[in-house]
C-alpha cells in the first residue's frame, strides 16, 4: 500500500509541475501569450499562437475576418514568419516587445498589440 501511495503522489507532482509553461525568453513571452488592438472603423487584430502555428486575424466590425494568416510560425529575436497554408506566402513581421506591448512591423507599416489579460 506504500509503494502505491508513493506512486500517487508522484505522478501527482509530475502532473503539476508540468502544467504551467515556463518563460524563459522574450520569444516564449510572445508565444504564450495572446495579442490584440482595436483598429480604425470597428476592426480588431489579433495574434495568436498554438504549438508551432500562429494565426494574425483581423477581424471587421462584425467579427468576421477580414484578414487572416494562419500556418506554421518561426520566430527569432527580432521576427516573426508566417507561413499560410491558404495562399503559400511566408509573411515576415518585425518584432518589438515592450512591456505588454508588441509592435509588428511589415512592409513599412507598424502595429502595437497589446497582451490579453485572459489566460490561454
Amino acid at each position: 500500500m506504500k509503494i502505491f501511495r508513493f506512486f500517487v503522489v508522484i505522478t501527482l507532482i509530475l502532473a503539476l509541475s508540468s502544467c504551467t509553461p515556463e518563460i524563459k525568453t522574450p520569444m516564449d513571452e510572445i508565444r504564450l501569450n495572446s495579442w490584440s488592438a482595436s483598429l480604425n472603423g470597428g476592426k480588431t487584430a489579433e495574434l495568436k499562437f498554438s504549438e508551432d502555428r500562429a494565426v494574425f486575424n483581423i477581424l471587421n466590425k462584425n467579427n468576421k475576418s477580414y484578414v487572416k494568416i494562419s500556418g506554421t510560425a518561426f520566430m527569432d529575436k527580432d521576427s516573426l514568419a508566417i507561413f499560410d497554408e491558404n495562399d503559400k506566402e511566408s509573411y515576415v513581421f518585425s518584432l518589438k516587445l515592450k512591456e505588454n506591448i508588441l509592435t509588428l512591423g511589415y512592409d513599412g507599416g507598424k502595429l502595437r498589440l497589446k497582451r490579453d489579460k485572459k489566460p490561454r
